[in-house]
């Protein structure tokens, strides 16, 4: 969020986000929670199960609309 604040953008402006969950069991306790991040229109997602590193049980990369 804080990324997006800098570059003049909000949440809102999130279009597409690609989202690696270390088990895929996580959804609905991930899915809440990415839930209650926007208002309106959720942006596209992609969520997969994925190998990641040194602990890490979730990685997300966003694609942001700047007008």
């Amino acid at each position: 969020k804080k990324v997006i604040e800098a570059a003049g953008a909000s949440m809102d402006n999130i279009v597409k986000c690609t989202v690696h969950l270390k088990d895929i069991n996580d959804f609905d306790r991930y899915d809440k929670a990415y839930v209650s991040c926007f208002s309106g229109i959720l942006p596209a997602r992609t969520t997969v199960q994925s190998v990641l590193w040194n602990g890490i049980k979730v990685e997300i990369d966003a694609v942001v609309y700047l007008k």
